[in-house]
């Protein structure tokens, strides 16, 4: 029971993290979550989600609320990182990431 109390705080920090870092800007993971336990009242951190939890907490929001921005934004960073592994061909760079 205490397990589930605790997953479900968790994903209420990430969701609320995830809404802190795209309606705000706020880039750091860490601060969004410290930002959403203040808003939640939450002032034991030892429930935090993981950078991968609020990734993912993000991408489900932007795909929920504005699908073909997201698409669009996805297409345009694909062709940054095209951009950038062309100009720095010379040095066997590697792509990786969700964007590879």
């Amino acid at each position: 029971m205490a397990r589930a109390s605790s997953q479900k705080l968790r994903q209420r920090i990430a969701e609320e993290a995830a809404r802190i870092v795209i309606e705000e800007g706020v880039s750091d993971y860490h601060r969004a979550k410290s930002k959403a336990c203040e808003r939640l009242g939450i002032w034991q951190k030892r429930d935090l989600p993981s950078n991968l939890d609020i990734e993912q907490a993000v991408v489900a929001r932007q795909r929920l609320f504005s699908p073909e921005q997201s698409n669009e934004l996805i297409q345009f960073l694909r062709g940054t990182a095209l951009d950038v592994m062309r100009f720095f061909s010379d040095f066997d760079a590697h792509l990786v990431g969700s964007v590879l």
